[in-house]
């Protein structure tokens, strides 16, 4: 039924295109995708996934339509900054010239694998709503009269996917129901669904898709569901979900790859829906939120073992909650990113060409403008201020946009680059952030979760660091060298208090490329009590020392 990754998808809103300001950006907007973004495909069909009841609806214009959420959902939000006047019809419901605009295919409980979520009842798998659009394709061809008009047409339209969640949710970590948990490890079985998510995106391709937007799947060890079923304290994420759920994301970032050096007329994008989601839950006050581990509505512990019940009151402060059930994020989430974005958007307006890559977003010194921007463009006070508004009216956009956070070398096309999407997450780099402590006594802190692959044990990897003892002082740092440390990791050539902080072990998750991660080292897992660095009777380290290193993981070497 659902991912976490929720409001993840906005951040593919920014087309670039040139455009007329009345005018939507993209004629057509095709969605893929599972509860986090089904608007009714569901209701008809005989499903315990299905939200077209009360709770589900309660902040919403037109009550509860099959969306899981308390509002809008993100593709809704979406759809409003695309410029369309309505919301995309789901297919259920979609007819004749109205599929110019675009159809909803998504369906709750859905996965990429045939079997996901039978448990619960009908849904429609990645196959099938790929089925569905084939054909809409053949009727697109009939309106607009000929194959030649419609391809030209289908290409300019958008293209969204975030399908996988369910397959881990709804299928290898439910051992009651299905075997492929002890069918494949967690990387074949990522391996699997990358090459069925392969096929189906090859089908797309055919029938005329060029921009797509695939959105990774979320930390869904962290959810209120999990959390009920499997966290002894109600709030301790469960890392065996979240690890496979990187292995997962980083085979799509492969492909996405893979797609934009074999296909040049199309433009993939990756959406890093993982690291944006564990910013905010890592650091909910600097959002607005207060309770992250539970559903403002649903039935047992951390209300997540079951979700919203027909008829049940929601809680009344879910303006505070991340989550609305046992798995979606509240509406107030969507709408706290829409009003960010909607400043971001108009950066995203200048831009004309359509080139996308993975990569960065510009040159260091220009990112750093980008991040300055970015923090100043939403603090905690607008985020508490923007619980009452649906809307977002034009003078709260009138600022002046830095003209370096709309340029790159290689233009963004469909959504942010991985840079940018970074900066997003983050919204600011803090200087300080609250410690999480492992067993080991290694404590770490993210102040910018990355983007990319989590380091492999034995990789020779780059890193920046900035070296203090425990009173402040820095006793090294590669940024005054101008050239990051080169090292294999995993296998003793660093301290062990760096192979656990960034390769993630006893408590600690890997690091993301991209990411940057304060640690407060114990002396048992760095230098212990010989020190490091003495002469003369003085050390540069002392016996005994706690250090501090700030680690920017900048990826394979």
């Amino acid at each position: 039924m659902a991912k976490m990754c929720f409001m993840m998808m906005l951040i593919m809103v920014s087309i670039a295109i040139n455009m007329v300001a009345s005018d939507p950006i993209a004629p057509c907007y095709f969605i893929f995708g599972d509860s986090l973004v089904d608007n009714g495909n569901n209701n008809q069909l005989n499903s315990l996934a299905r939200a077209n009841y009360f709770p589900y609806g309660i902040d919403f214009s037109l009550g509860p339509t099959g969306r899981f959420s308390n509002g809008k959902t993100t593709v809704d939000v979406i759809t409003e900054l695309l410029g369309f006047d309505n919301y995309i019809t789901p297919y259920a419901a979609a007819r004749g010239e109205d599929i110019l605009r675009g159809v909803n295919y998504a369906s709750a409980a859905a996965g990429i694998r045939e079997e996901t979520g039978r448990q619960l009842g009908g849904r429609i798998a990645f196959a099938g709503q790929v089925a569905n659009h084939v054909n809409t394709v053949s009727q697109v061809v009939n309106i607009l009269g000929d194959q030649n008009q419609a391809s030209s047409y289908l290409s300019k339209c958008i293209y969204s996917i975030g399908l996988g969640s369910n397959d881990y949710l709804n299928n290898y970590f439910m051992p009651t129901f299905y075997s492929t948990g002890n069918q494949f490890t967690p990387d074949s079985f990522g391996d699997d669904l990358i090459a069925r998510y392969t096929e189906q995106l090859r089908i797309l391709y055919n029938n005329g898709a060029r921009k797509f937007a695939l959105i990774g799947v979320g930390a869904i060890g962290c959810s209120p569901n999990e959390l009920a079923q499997n966290s002894r304290d109600g709030t301790t994420c469960d890392e065996r979900i979240n690890s496979a759920n990187r292995l997962f994301n980083s085979k799509l970032i492969t492909i996405v790859d893979q797609f934009n050096q074999n296909t040049p007329d199309a433009k993939f994008t990756y959406i890093n829906a993982y690291g944006i989601f564990q910013d905010i839950v890592t650091n909910p006050a600097r959002y607005g939120f207060r309770v992250t581990n539970a559903g403002c509505c649903g039935v047992g512990r951390n209300n997540g073992q079951i979700t919203c019940l027909p008829g049940q009151a929601p809680c009344l402060n879910r303006n505070e909650y991340v989550f609305w059930d046992a798995f979606h994020p509240d509406a107030i989430l969507t709408l706290t990113i829409y009003y960010l974005l909607q400043k971001i958007f108009w950066i995203e307006k200048i831009m004309s060409s359509l080139g996308f890559s993975v990569g960065t977003c510009s040159p260091p010194s220009e990112q750093r403008k980008c991040r300055s921007f970015v923090s100043s463009s939403l603090n905690k006070a607008e985020a508490i201020n923007l619980r009452s508004k649906q809307k977002v009216s034009d003078h709260e956009l009138s600022f002046v946009q830095p003209a370096s956070c709309g340029r790159r070398e290689a233009i963004i096309g469909f959504g942010f680059c991985i840079g940018l999407v970074d900066n997003v997450s983050a919204l600011a780099e803090t200087s300080s952030c609250e410690f999480s402590v492992s067993p080991s006594g290694l404590a770490f802190c993210d102040k910018v979760v990355g983007y990319g692959p989590a380091a492999v044990k034995g990789q020779l990897i780059k890193a920046h660091y900035v070296g203090k003892l425990e009173n402040g002082k820095v006793f090294d740092s590669s940024y005054n060298r101008g050239k990051p440390l080169t090292f294999r990791i995993g296998v003793g050539e660093v301290i062990k208090g760096w192979d656990q902080g960034i390769i993630g072990s006893d408590g600690v998750p890997a690091m993301l490329t991209g990411g940057k991660r304060t640690l407060k080292i114990p002396p048992e897992l760095a230098y212990g009590d010989r020190g490091a660095g003495c002469k003369g009777g003085s050390c540069l380290i002392p016996p005994a020392s706690v250090l501090l290193f700030d680690i920017e993981f900048i990826g394979k070497a």
